[in-house]
């Protein structure tokens, strides 16, 4: 998340629609560090709590307890942040409280807590929504940003005497490194799922039984005897199918001499029925 600018309007000592603090400008956009400075009351802190009031409707110093920020004579007053997520989309996240009547002690009305995007479209609104947009989107909560965000301001000491595992935490949010994390676990969980399916393996080869040495021979000589005896097979296979192509053939000739022969005396038959005919045929000639 980049804080691109902000906004603050009648919070404390801050009177009035103050010019905007563009960190993202000419000015401050290729600063490296900015220094707020100036005398105590010229709304340094102010400053801070209005972010912190823009993004998660509450401030370090004051807690939920925001009403007391309003300026003493002002009836409407807020803050509003302009914000760009890691992914490059734009928003602007905005805080405001209203009063009826320009007294201190008058009470203040339930504050205006929106998220809308670059082009003002509300997406979405109401202190809980908002709190937990801001939570899910910029990966901080409220004691997170309160201890590193504004540490030098509150809570420095605070984080120095944090839990080793809570400034862990918070560090790597704030670098990035929690990417280093996500790949740890998932490298971790990757392993042992291998190692499981190794487990697996090796028990189904322990389950394997291994002959012995005399048995394992004499089942190779029963083999190398069955290979012998189906080459022997398959030879003898392939000269049975010679003789029975030969004798097919035997037989088809066999068929044809004996349609040959009743042809030839068949044909016998009607020369010996046409004696007389043919005997006829040679006075006729002569």
């Amino acid at each position: 998340m980049r804080i691109d600018r902000i906004q603050i309007t009648s919070l404390a000592s801050l009177h009035g629609r103050q010019t905007v603090i563009d960190l993202n400008g000419p000015l401050l956009g290729l600063a490296g560090l900015v220094a707020i400075t100036g005398p105590t009351g010229s709304g340094k802190s102010t400053i801070l709590d209005g972010l912190s009031l823009a993004l998660f409707g509450c401030t370090p110093r004051l807690k939920k307890d925001t009403e007391h920020l309003l300026s003493r004579d002002a009836i409407d007053g807020g803050a509003e942040v302009a914000l760009t997520l890691d992914d490059g989309s734009a928003w602007v996240v905005s805080w405001s409280a209203h009063r009826k009547r320009r007294q201190l002690d008058e009470e203040v009305q339930p504050p205006t807590h929106q998220v809308a995007k670059a082009d003002g479209t509300i997406v979405v609104s109401g202190v809980r929504e908002v709190r937990a947009w801001v939570e899910r989107n910029v990966r901080l909560t409220f004691d997170q940003f309160r201890g590193v965000m504004l540490l030098a301001q509150f809570d420095f000491a605070r984080f120095l005497t944090a839990d080793d595992g809570d400034r862990s935490l918070l560090l790597e949010k704030l670098t990035g490194t929690d990417i280093y994390a996500r790949l740890s676990t998932a490298a971790f969980v990757r392993a042992r799922q291998v190692q499981e399916e190794v487990q697996q393996h090796q028990q189904a080869l322990a389950a394997l039984a291994v002959l012995p040495p005399d048995e394992r021979t004499r089942w190779e000589a029963a083999l190398a005897s069955d290979s012998a005896a189906a080459l022997g097979a398959d030879a003898a296979w392939e000269r049975a199918q010679a003789v029975l192509a030969w004798w097919s053939e035997r037989q088809r000739r066999a068929e044809e001499a004996i349609e040959r022969r009743l042809a030839a005396a068949a044909a016998h038959q009607r020369w010996e029925a046409a004696a007389a005919p043919r005997t006829q045929l040679a006075h006729s000639e002569a």
